[in-house]
C-alpha cells in the first residue's frame, strides 16, 4: 500500500486542489481530500488519468528520423514510448502509412 498525498487530483466530475491517493497492487484503491501522513509527497504536482491518443502517426520519425537512416524497430518503439509516457499518454493508436512519398515537413 501507498499514499501519493498533496497533489491536484483531476478526478472525472471534479478536481480536488489538493488530495491523496491509495496505491495496491498498481490500482487507486482510494481517494481522499487533503493530506494523509506518511505518504509520497506530491505537493505542486497535478496527476490526472491517462490520456488516450487516437490517432498518432509519429512513430514514423522514430523509426527513419531521416531518410535512409533507419532504426532498428526496438529502439524507435522504445523511445516513442518514452514520449507517450512523458506526456502522460497511457494508449496510443498508431497509424500506418503505406506511401513512401515525399515526407511531410
Amino acid at each position: 500500500m501507498t499514499w501519493i498525498t498533496g497533489a491536484k487530483l483531476v478526478l472525472p466530475h471534479q478536481t480536488l486542489e489538493r488530495g491523496s491517493l491509495r496505491l495496491e497492487g498498481g490500482t487507486i484503491a482510494e481517494i481522499r481530500e487533503g493530506n494523509v501522513s506518511g505518504g509520497i509527497n506530491a505537493l505542486g504536482l497535478t496527476l490526472i488519468p491517462g490520456l488516450v491518443d487516437l490517432h498518432g502517426d509519429m512513430h514514423e520519425h522514430y523509426l527513419e528520423p531521416r531518410p535512409g537512416a533507419a532504426f532498428p524497430l526496438e529502439l524507435g518503439l522504445v523511445e516513442l514510448d518514452a514520449r507517450f509516457a512523458s506526456c502522460g499518454v497511457t494508449t496510443a493508436f498508431v497509424s500506418v502509412t503505406f506511401d513512401r512519398g515525399r515526407p511531410v515537413r
